[in-house]
């Protein structure tokens, strides 16, 4: 992340040359704006988490994203002295953010770089608080906003095989969204667990990835079974019963917007966390990595199927999200931001 700032910092400064923003808004993953350009312009900066639960600090939740290693561990009660033990750890990191502030003359920082994300005007996140714990010690400038879901433009129409997925058994949709490891290993694992049950099942590849390359690794396919390129969920989702997915803050803040329930086999990012999550809310079952078999998915997936709480508390979340309205709250929000509402007027960012 500090690797990029330099580019950041160019690309922004030529078009700030050009075009000068009244606010930015960009991801907390984005440095370049957080660090150095919002105080250098005197312009205020929102940020936009691309994680559905806050990844902010705070005396209840010292290490926010490991809750699903801790909470159900003896680990729990170490949980401080962990906290303290990766923040020495980490410390080169708000060290290095420090001296690249310097070059812009700009003062040090007072803690680490995500804390200070939190000082910002605004900090988006796009979840609901019930789905997060309901934390009550995070700074004023974090609002929940519910699900931003966005995949395609309205004038796309569903694939043709959409409307070919047999409706006499129930249907599984196994998808590897965006973001996934390099060995199709989700995608693998239902090949053989779903395998001539009960089932119509769809694989739907990664975006980018070579349906060629999938088929040579995957093998032949149980005629329950069909493989599928990447498709926007808003057209899987109105034909699934229960979607396998590793478990990124958007697929599982979609399925849930359309009250279905998830199997989540997290690997990689923010996985983890969201699969816990989702597990503590009942709305459909974690597999982890340790524990992850073809016979444990099949079991998984039947139920799910089988017991309508998991459908019935996808629904309860959704009901929480008809509270917020994503992108137009976080707009509402963004439009305060900029012409001065008392409660998000910029800070001071020491």
């Amino acid at each position: 992340m500090l690797g990029t700032i330099s580019g950041q910092l160019n690309d922004l400064t030529e078009i700030w040359k050009s075009w000068q923003p009244d606010a930015v808004l960009c991801d907390i993953a984005l440095w370049g704006p957080i660090l150095v350009m919002h105080e250098l312009q005197n312009v205020p900066l929102a940020l936009l988490s691309h994680v559905a639960t806050c990844i902010l600090p705070s005396p209840e939740n010292p290490l926010p994203g490991a809750n699903w290693l801790l909470k159900a561990s003896p680990l729990h009660a170490l949980e401080p002295v962990i906290a303290w033990t990766w923040r020495r750890a980490s410390a080169g990191v708000p060290r290095a953010a420090n001296k690249l502030r310097k070059e812009w003359g700009l003062a040090p920082l007072s803690g680490t770089v995500t804390e200070f994300t939190g000082q910002m005007p605004l900090y988006l996140v796009p979840g609901i608080p019930e789905f997060d714990g309901n934390r009550s010690d995070l700074p004023p400038s974090v609002r929940y906003v519910g699900p931003c879901l966005w995949d395609k433009t309205p004038d796309q129409n569903p694939p043709a095989w959409i409307h070919k997925v047999p409706r006499d058994l129930p249907r599984v949709i196994v998808v590897e969204g965006s973001i996934y490891p390099d060995r199709p290993c989700l995608l693998e694992l239902a090949a053989k667990g779903l395998a001539h049950l009960p089932l119509n099942v769809v694989l739907v590849a990664g975006e980018g990835r070579s349906l060629d390359t999938l088929n040579t690794d995957l093998g032949p396919l149980a005629p329950n079974i069909r493989l599928e390129r990447w498709t926007p969920l808003s057209d899987l989702l109105p034909i699934a019963d229960v979607v396998v997915a590793g478990g990124d803050s958007e697929t599982v803040m979609a399925c849930l917007n359309k009250h279905v329930p998830m199997v989540l086999l997290p690997t990689i990012l923010d996985q983890p966390e969201i699969a816990w999550r989702l597990s503590e809310a009942e709305a459909g079952i974690r597999i982890p990595r340790r524990k992850r078999s073809p016979e444990r998915l099949a079991a998984a997936v039947s139920r799910v199927l089988a017991e309508p709480k998991f459908r019935g508390n996808a629904a309860r979340l959704a009901e929480e999200f008809s509270e917020r309205s994503g992108a137009d709250m976080a707009a509402r929000l963004l439009e305060d931001m900029v012409t001065g509402a008392p409660s998000l007027m910029m800070r001071s960012a020491h």
